[in-house]
């Protein structure tokens, strides 16, 4: 065998392998499904963001506040929209929502001792 066939026959050997290495690590796209027309419907946030927000409910989900810790939280946030609908405030929610998520780790369930 010749050099060159060598290096072809190595060429095509790694490419395969990393053909074959994005099949398996990198999951396929989901595919797009109609827009929910429930009000409950949230919007689409792009990767980090949804990484974040998942990590954010399944602490909310695991470590529930008082009912009175939350009903104020949700009094804050509505007052800092201006409505509950989260479509409408869908363009200028960022600023709101973080002041609620500080105010949020700042209660005392949320505290390292």
């Amino acid at each position: 065998m010749s050099e060159t066939v060598v290096l072809a026959g190595l060429f095509v050997f790694v490419m395969a392998a990393i053909v074959a290495a994005g099949y398996i690590f990198m999951p396929p796209d989901e595919p797009v499904l109609e827009p929910e027309s429930s009000v409950l419907a949230e919007p689409e946030l792009p990767r980090g963001r949804a990484f974040f927000a998942q990590a954010f409910r399944r602490v909310g989900e695991n470590v529930p506040a008082a009912k009175e810790t939350r009903d104020a939280l949700v009094a804050f946030l509505t007052k800092e929209l201006g409505t509950e609908s989260v479509g409408r405030a869908k363009t200028y929610m960022e600023d709101p929502l973080r002041m609620t998520v500080h105010l949020l780790m700042s209660t005392p369930e949320y505290q390292v001792v």
